[in-house]
């Protein structure tokens, strides 16, 4: 089982079906299992290559959504293999600037996460609102 424990900085991604999807591992997540339906992108010893926050936000971007379409076989539910995967371009600048970059987006990322919960929650008292108007 030591195989699949999830280290932090380790990334996430789908197999199968819902292809596009990347999680970046934080510390409270250290020690979980990968499940069958998932591969883990991780740092080999040595010098770093990437920062994890980086490849995460590149992963997810529309460059990489594009050629995981044009790439992933499967005609009703898509799939990708770790080589098929391995395979996909990556542009990686500069550590230092892979880092700032990373940390932009995941700053975008809590801010788009807050304005979904807000709107989730106006959402809601219109309905409430809805109801005893109507």
């Amino acid at each position: 089982m030591a195989r699949y424990r999830l280290l932090e900085d380790d990334i996430v991604c789908t197999r199968t079906g819902d292809l596009g999807r990347y999680g970046r591992v934080g510390a409270v997540q250290e020690g979980w299992l990968l499940g069958p339906g998932c591969m883990r992108i991780r740092h080999k010893p040595g010098p770093r290559l990437f920062d994890a926050g980086y490849l995460t936000q590149y992963l997810s971007g529309p460059e990489a959504a594009t050629w995981l379409e044009r790439n992933a076989t499967g005609s009703v539910i898509k799939n990708i293999s770790t080589g098929l995967l391995s395979r996909m371009p990556v542009v990686l600048p500069p550590l230092p600037e892979q880092r700032r970059i990373g940390e932009a987006l995941a700053a975008l990322d809590s801010e788009m996460e807050l304005y979904g919960r807000f709107g989730a929650a106006v959402a809601a008292v219109r309905d409430r609102y809805v109801e005893r108007l109507m």
